[in-house]
């Protein structure tokens, strides 16, 4: 839980990344970075989990503390983060958190933005995250 996870949209790019690894993605769609409304949206399509966010001020570093109603500390947490907050899309990534609420929150932004990739800085391979993705078997096959 004390890695970090980038969040990159699929754009040719990455692509060219991706075969250098020889990992899968959908050919034929780009992806995007997402606006504030859509990650706010896909937070509150999130079962069982409330979310703290900071004032949005454009410009200025914005942040979600997203847990668990239940109980947070077995079934997880994450903390979401924008650098500087834009009025269109922004770059953002997970501070630290559970891998498999990072996985499940990035299937439900896709909805709105097409494929994004995660990266975790703890290594291992990237995962191309799609719409049409079964949450937990994404992060089963992930292996975090």
């Amino acid at each position: 839980m004390g890695a970090m996870y980038s969040v990159h949209p699929l754009i040719e790019k990455i692509k060219l990344w991706l075969d250098e690894q020889s990992i899968e993605y959908p050919a034929d769609i780009n992806g995007r970075n997402p606006t504030l409304s859509e990650i706010q949206q896909s937070l509150g399509q999130l079962v069982g989990y409330s979310s703290n966010m900071t004032v949005a001020e454009i410009g200025k570093p914005w942040q979600a503390f997203i847990e668990d109603r239940m109980d947070p500390e077995k079934k997880g947490w994450a903390i979401l983060n924008i650098i500087n907050l834009t009025n269109s899309n922004n770059e953002f990534y997970f501070e630290k958190g559970c891998p498999d609420l990072i996985v499940r929150f990035t299937v439900l932004l896709t909805k709105y933005t097409g494929p994004l990739v995660l990266i975790c800085d703890a290594g291992g391979p990237p995962l191309v995250v799609t719409a049409s993705a079964n949450p937990q078997a994404l992060f089963e096959s992930w292996g975090y």
